[in-house]
C-alpha cells in the first residue's frame, strides 16, 4: 500500500507464495526479505511496487522455522531453531551465497549487530557473540550459557554489555573481554529479569514477577541501585519519555512512573484496563493503549500527572497498532488492516478497513505498507 493518500489506498502489488508460513519481513533498498517459517527466505523486489518479483530467495535445504532476520548492508543474517545460525552473502540477490553456519539450537529472544559484532541472546544457550568484519570469515567469540536457562534480553552503554537472565539477575560484560564472558565484571544474581532499557547512564530493568529496578550504570563495575518499585504483574512494554516511564502491565494496565527523583520512582498514573493490555505506542502527547478484547483507548499523557481518556476506538481482536503522519494502522488477524484518522485524538474517525484476513505482520517504508500474510502471500498496497 502506498498511504501517501491513506483514506484512498489501493492494493497495489502482490506477490503469492501458498507454502509459507510468514514469520519475518525487513524492507531496505527497495528488497524485502521475507522469512516463510518453514520453508524459504525469500527476497523479492519491490522496485515497481505494482509488480513485485522475485529477485531470489534462501532455499529450505536444512533450514526450518526461519525468523530474527537482520540486514546490513549486504549481509543477511537469521536463526533457525533446529539447525542454528546462518549468514549469507546477498550482494546478487540471484545467487545468495552462504557464509557461515553455527550448529547451535536456537530460540532467540533478542538479536543485535554492533560494531561488526553479532550478539544474539538465546534462552536456553544464553549469550552467542559472532565477529561479522570479515563475512567470509566470521569467527565465533564466545557461546556463554549465562546461567543454564532463560537469557531475555541485552542491551549496550559505552564499551559495556548488558545482558538480563531470567533466573541470575543483569550481567555486565566489557566488549574487549567479550572472548572470556566468564570474566563479566559485574553481577547481582537477583534474578528474574526479563527486559532491559538504558537510556543515557540509567538502566530500566523489568523483572517477571512485576518489579521495575532502576539502576545508574555510568560504573559499570559498581552500579548503583536507585531504587526498586514494585507494580506486580508482567511487564511487557516500558517507553520512556523526558523524566517519565511509560509501561504497560498484562492484566492490570497502563502505568506512569514519575521518574524526576529518580531514587523515589512514583507511580503517578495509572488506567484500569482489561487483561489483554499487552502493548502500546506513544505519538505526540497522546498514548495509545490496545486491549484486545476492546480496542484501543487514547489518553492526553501531555500532563503525565494527571492523563485523560480522550479517546477510544473499537478494535476487538487488535494485534498490532502503526502510527505516522496522523495515521493510524491497526492489525486485526480476523478482519485485516484497519486505517483510522488520529489528527482529532479526541475523536478518532474510520477510514477504511481492507479486509484480508490472516495478516501476519505490517512494515512501514517510506510511504509504503507492506503486508504478510500467514499462509497466502505478500502485497504491498497503495
Amino acid at each position: 500500500w502506498d498511504f501517501s493518500d491513506p483514506e484512498n489506498m489501493n492494493l497495489l502489488g502482490s506477490y503469492d507464495y501458498i507454502p509459507g508460513v510468514f514469520s519475518d519481513i525487513v524492507v531496505i533498498d527497495n528488497y524485502a526479505y521475507i522469512a516463510t517459517g518453514k520453508f524459504d527466505l525469500l527476497i523479492i523486489d519491490v522496485t515497481d511496487p505494482q509488480n513485485p518479483s522475485e529477485a531470489g530467495k534462501i532455499s529450505s535445504v536444512g533450514i526450518n522455522n526461519i525468523s530474527n532476520v537482520l540486514v546490513d548492508q549486504n549481509i543477511v543474517v537469521f536463526t533457525e531453531e533446529d539447525s542454528g545460525i546462518y549468514i549469507y552473502d546477498v550482494s546478487i540477490k540471484t545467487n545468495p551465497r552462504r557464509l557461515a553456519h553455527w550448529p547451535y539450537y536456537c530460540d532467540t529472544v533478542d538479536i543485535k549487530i554492533r560494531d561488526n559484532f553479532l550478539y544474539i541472546i538465546d534462552v536456553e544457550r544464553g549469550l552467542i557473540v559472532l565477529n561479522i568484519s570479515e563475512p567470509d570469515n566470521p569467527e565465533l567469540i564466545t557461546a556463554f550459557n549465562i546461567s543454564g536457562n532463560f537469557a531475555m534480553a541485552l542491551d549496550f552503554y559505552k564499551d559495556y554489555l548488558y545482558c538480563v537472565d531470567r533466573d541470575k539477575g543483569i550481567f555486565i560484560i566489557e566488549k574487549e573481554s567479550i572472548r572470556i564472558p566468564e570474566n563479566m565484571i559485574y553481577s547481582d544474581n537477583q534474578g528474574e529479569d526479563s527486559e532491559i532499557v538504558i537510556s543515557g547512564n540509567t538502566g530500566f530493568i523489568a523483572g517477571s514477577s512485576g518489579e521495575l529496578r532502576i539502576l545508574n550504570i555510568e560504573n559499570p563495575y559498581v552500579p548503583a541501585e536507585y531504587s526498586t518499585i514494585f507494580l506486580g504483574g508482567i511487564i511487557k512494554n516500558i517507553v520512556l519519555k523526558g523524566n517519565y516511564c511509560f509501561l504497560s502491565i498484562l492484566g492490570r494496565g497502563f502505568y506512569i512512573i514519575d521518574c524526576s527523583e529518580i531514587d523515589k520512582p512514583e507511580v503517578i498514573e495509572k488506567s484500569e484496563l482489561p487483561v489483554w493490555t499487552d502493548m502500546f505506542c506513544i505519538y505526540g502527547d497522546y498514548a495509545y493503549v490496545t486491549d484486545r478484547q476492546s480496542g484501543i483507548y487514547i489518553y492526553d499523557i501531555s500532563n503525565p500527572k494527571s492523563i485523560m481518556l480522550s479517546g477510544f476506538y473499537p478494535a476487538s481482536g487488535a494485534q498490532s497498532i502503526v502510527i505516522k503522519e496522523n495515521y493510524a494502522f491497526i492489525l486485526i488477524p480476523d478482519t485485516g488492516l484497519h486505517i483510522v484518522d488520529i489528527s482529532i485524538p479526541v475523536s478518532p474517525r474510520f477510514l477504511r478497513t481492507y479486509s484480508l484476513r490472516n495478516i501476519g505482520r505490517i512494515f512501514l517504508s517510506g510511504s509504503m505498507i507492506y503486508a504478510v500474510f500467514i499462509q497466502q502471500g505478500f502485497s504491498i498496497i497503495a
